[in-house]
Formats: C-alpha cells, structure tokens, sequence
C-alpha cells in the first residue's frame, strides 16, 4: 500500500465545474508517482490513495498512519509525506525532495528487504537534503 498525504489550497472540484486551478500540486505529485510506478499503477499489485491534507477527516488520517510508522515529532509537519507498508507500519518519508524515491523505496520494500535497514536509508537521504 502507497499512500501519500500533502496539502494542497485545491478542496476538491465539483462534478462539471471547470475548478480553480490550485490543484496542481496534486496533480504534480499523482504524475510523478504514477510516473515511477509504471505497470504497478495499474496492475492490482500496490494499492495507492492520496490525500489532501486541507481536508481536516484526511489530517486526522495522516496523524493515525505517522503514528503508526513511527514519525518522529519534528517531521511530523512535514508535506508532502509519503508511506509504504499497510496499517501496521512501514516505510515513511516527507518532503518534496523524497518524491523521486518513492518508486525505488516501493521496490525496495517489494521485494522483501528488511524495512529497518530501507527506513535507515531514507532518514539518511532525507536528513542530506
């Protein structure tokens, strides 16, 4: 499971409404995303959601699956933010420079490496940027 939360000023457009044009950091972030998944985006193998931050029912959300994951306190503000794993926990990680890595980390935990050492990885990469 792939889910990602972010905030974007875009509430979410009505059924023939043409919409304010905010939207595109969602839209940015579900082409990269779709982008590096490939064939996964479509074929059953990853269940992935998005989740506008705006929106406080998501927010709430976002706080259970961070807690879950194990978010430490200082990232915990931290948008966008990415999660792999199911409700138990996983792989985490925030900010828009992580975006890149979300399909290699999605293999990475695929293919059963053990998500201690991947987590480890992230937090390095994240805290080098």
């Amino acid at each position: 499971m792939l889910r990602i939360f972010l905030f974007d000023a875009c509430g979410g457009c009505g059924v023939g409404d043409t919409g304010c044009g905010e939207c595109l950091e969602y839209i940015r972030v579900h082409l990269n995303v779709r982008n590096q998944l490939g064939e996964r985006f479509n074929d059953g193998s990853v269940l992935f959601s998005m989740y506008n931050t705006r929106n406080l029912a998501n927010e709430d959300i976002r706080l259970e699956v961070a807690a879950a994951h194990g978010v430490p306190d200082e990232l915990a503000g931290i948008r966008p933010t990415f999660f792999i794993g199911d409700e138990t926990g996983g792989l985490f990680m925030a900010g828009d420079e992580m975006l890149s890595y979300v399909g290699i980390m999605l293999e990475r935990y695929l293919s059963g490496e053990d998500v201690e050492s991947i987590q480890e990885d992230v937090l390095g990469m994240m805290n080098a940027g």
